[in-house]
C-alpha cells in the first residue's frame, strides 16, 4: 500500500496498493492500482490500463493477489519514495496469470499478438508499458522474430539438403567399381 499523498485534477490520491516495477535504494516505480467499480473510460485511458478479474477462490492456499476486480492504471506510473510504502502486501504479480479473455482483450491493442495465454501479470505489464512508451520497439521485436523465423527455416532447408548429399556421397564411395 503506497500512500500517495493529495492529487491535482485526475492524479490517483491517498494511500491505493501499487504494483512496484523496480527498486532503487531509496526510491521505488511504481503502479498504482484502484477497485475497479465499471467506470467507463475513454479510448485514450482504455490503451493505459489493465482491468483484471479478481483471484478471490482460484488458489484456496494462498490468499488472493487481487480480492477485487482492478484496474491497474499504467498511464498513472510514477516514481515515489519508498517512506510512502505504508505497508507490504506480501505478494508477487508474477504469481498471477492473467485470464486468457483479459489477454485476447489486450492483444486487441498490440500491432500483433504479443501475450500469450500462459503469461503472468508483470510481463503484461511490461509489454504495455513498451507499447505505450516506444512502440516502434515492438514493431522491431516483430520483424526480428520473423527474421529469425525465416532463417530457421532456410537452416533446416540447408541441414536436409547437406543430409542428402551427404547420403549420396556415402552410396558413391560404397558403391563397387567395375573394372
Amino acid at each position: 500500500m503506497i500512500n500517495f499523498g493529495y492529487g491535482i485534477d485526475r492524479e490517483l490520491f491517498q494511500p491505493h496498493p501499487a504494483i512496484v516495477l523496480k527498486d532503487f535504494q531509496e526510491l521505488i516505480v511504481v503502479v498504482p492500482t484502484t477497485s475497479d467499480d465499471g467506470s467507463e473510460f475513454n479510448d485514450e485511458v482504455k490503451k493505459a490500463i489493465i482491468q483484471v478479474p479478481s483471484d478471490r477462490g482460484w488458489f484456496p492456499s494462498r490468499p488472493p493477489i487481487f480480492p477485487r476486480d482492478t484496474i491497474i492504471n499504467l498511464h498513472q506510473v510514477r516514481v515515489v519514495s519508498k517512506n510512502r510504502v505504508t505497508s507490504d502486501l506480501r505478494c508477487s504479480v508474477r504469481d498471477y496469470v492473467v485470464p486468457p479473455q483479459v489477454i485476447d482483450k489486450l492483444n486487441k491493442y498490440f500491432p500483433y499478438p504479443v501475450l500469450k495465454h500462459s503469461d503472468h501479470l508483470l510481463r503484461t505489464i511490461e509489454m504495455k508499458l513498451a507499447h505505450l512508451h516506444s512502440p516502434d520497439s515492438l514493431y522491431e521485436i516483430k520483424r526480428l522474430q520473423d527474421e529469425i523465423s525465416r532463417l530457421n527455416s532456410q537452416i533446416a532447408d540447408l541441414n536436409e539438403e547437406l543430409a542428402y548429399k551427404q547420403a549420396a556421397v556415402g552410396e558413391a564411395v560404397d558403391t563397387p567399381k567395375n573394372d
